[in-house]
């Protein structure tokens, strides 16, 4: 009684504590899409505060303004931050403004990656669904390969290279239009974008073309982590074998112990002439064993050999 006592409360805690609201994935992007955007925005509250000035007392002195930090700017700012891209366009100036950073990041990071994980698996799946249906009207195929083998699903891989290209084309023809870049130019700055090597060269200069930056940091950079991670996995296989082909395995070692080329390699004697030594010692008597014994180590007696039996 005491035992089924302890576990009804538990189980009466247990329900008591889980949320009124379940949670689907619908739920999930929603909610933690607020989240990040409202610490996004915080992010560029508090740097336009911290860095505006010193840049506008910088415009005065110089006579030229480069709104990098305006509001706009600066949550733009916080979105490369969060978002792990750090474009090196844009950089704190002040001292508290780089001491701000810290906390900042290490907050941001996982609250924004929460977020863009749940957009890349609604993403990603419905993709790879629509691909497979596509593909129903001319093959069935694929379906037996589409959750992969081994580790590595060769169709989600395939399928997300497409989904990147296209991200990368799209980003390309946004960015054409609105920055005036050249094509090449345009995909280099989105693989860089979707990627998140961020190196900085290249940022938007405009507001609308940051909204839409962010957009598109949403939407695809989930697609570029599938598809490295698809990529990461065959390569971890390819090293396994690789490995496997060079130092063998554990039950070829242990086949290779117990066959007699091995044996004839440790002990530097044919496996046919251990065989007649076998048979001679067989047929010798226990005289002439002990005879032999004191011959091959004179440090033994008859004495010694009949204490050790």
């Amino acid at each position: 009684k005491e035992v089924q006592a302890a576990v009804d409360n538990f189980n009466h805690k247990r329900e008591t504590s889980l949320p009124l609201l379940e949670l689907n994935m619908g739920h999930e992007i929603l909610i933690s899409g607020i989240v990040a955007w409202v610490y996004v925005m915080i992010g560029g509250l508090l740097y336009w505060k911290l860095e505006r000035p010193t840049e506008v007392a910088s415009a005065i002195d110089t006579g030229d303004d480069p709104g990098l930090w305006k509001p706009a700017s600066a949550a733009f700012f916080a979105l490369t931050v969060v978002s792990t891209i750090g474009y090196g366009a844009t950089a704190p100036r002040t001292e508290n403004g780089r001491v701000l950073l810290i906390p900042y990041a290490l907050l941001g990071i996982p609250i924004f990656s929460y977020f863009l994980s749940r957009v890349s698996k609604v993403i990603n799946k419905f993709i790879v669904m629509m691909t497979g249906y596509v593909l129903e009207f001319f093959t069935e195929e694929h379906k037996k390969h589409m959750f992969g083998q081994g580790g590595f699903n060769w169709f989600m891989a395939l399928t997300l290279f497409l989904e990147t290209c296209t991200a990368l084309l799209m980003g390309s023809v946004v960015f054409v239009r609105y920055e005036s870049w050249g094509f090449f130019d345009a995909v280099y700055f989105s693989f860089v974008t979707v990627s998140t090597i961020g190196f900085g060269d290249m940022v938007p200069e405009t507001t609308p073309t940051r909204v839409l930056a962010s957009i598109y940091i949403i939407l695809f950079n989930g697609s570029m982590a599938g598809l490295l991670g698809e990529m990461e996995n065959m390569y971890g296989l390819r090293f396994d074998e690789l490995v496997t082909w060079v130092y063998g395995t554990k039950e070829e070692q242990e086949n290779e112990l117990h066959c007699p080329e091995q044996q004839i390699k440790s002990t530097g004697v044919s496996y046919g002439a251990l065989e007649e030594m076998e048979k001679s010692l067989d047929k010798m008597s226990d005289t002439e064993l002990i005879n032999l014994v004191k011959n091959s180590d004179p440090e033994m007696n008859s004495d010694n050999i009949g204490e050790g039996g």
